[in-house]
């Protein structure tokens, strides 16, 4: 039964919390919210899980769709806090705010709380995927030598870019990747967001060793 519930994406995050409890200290200053991100995101997996696996109750949508507002708004939130965005405070704030009233009236008034949001999520990739890039181009005008390796916000980034615009990508050509299954038996989709995965929750531990060591 537990063989189900440890997933690859499961073990990640739990992997991923482990690395924010060591190093994300008091003198990481916000961003230890990350902890309490990952905590949230754990709480939810194990509940859906517990929920469809042992009550055997197929409808836990409602709880991931909450995540998903509270997991894209604070990653639109913490990117917002780097000095390459600093003088687009009120754009960001826009931003946000738009995405919250979009992915609350698609829970209220569209796909509902029992089914699964993919229109928010859609939205979520597509925002998250465009802050990124706009933050690598104000990278790229920057005049100052910066050394991007140690830049967690950096690695932050590219781990949201990443895993964003693959996410939109697999929701584009979730019917062809259905059908693909059917016929071969093998799930390119599950492997694909399985490395996607491997490689976000990467980028965000190695932002973490960043922000630490850049702090201290």
């Amino acid at each position: 039964m537990l063989k189900s519930y440890f997933n690859y994406t499961v073990i990640f995050e739990w992997i991923t919390l482990l690395a924010a409890v060591i190093t994300l200290n008091k003198r990481t200053s916000f961003w230890r919210g990350f902890i309490i991100l990952m905590i949230l995101t754990i709480t939810v997996e194990t509940l859906g899980w517990y929920v469809k696996m042992i009550r055997h109750i197929n409808d836990n949508y409602s709880m991931f769709n909450i995540l998903l507002i509270i997991n894209t708004s604070f990653f639109i939130w913490i990117l917002s806090k780097s000095d390459v965005l600093k003088k687009n405070r009120e754009f960001l704030e826009i931003l946000l705010i738009t995405f919250i009233t979009m992915a609350i009236c698609n829970l209220l008034f569209f796909q509902g709380f029992y089914n699964y949001n993919s229109y928010t999520e859609l939205t979520a990739d597509l925002f998250l995927a465009f802050l990124c890039l706009y933050f690598f181009y104000l990278l790229l005008k920057e005049e100052a030598f910066r050394n991007l390796l140690t830049y967690e916000y950096f690695w932050l980034a590219n781990g949201l870019l990443l895993f964003s615009f693959v996410g939109w990508l697999l929701y584009f050509f979730y019917d062809q990747l259905k059908e693909y299954y059917k016929e071969t038996h093998i799930n390119v989709g599950g492997t694909v967001n399985d490395i996607i995965n491997l490689l976000f929750y990467a980028s965000l531990i190695i932002s973490f060793v960043c922000r630490r060591r850049t702090l201290n």
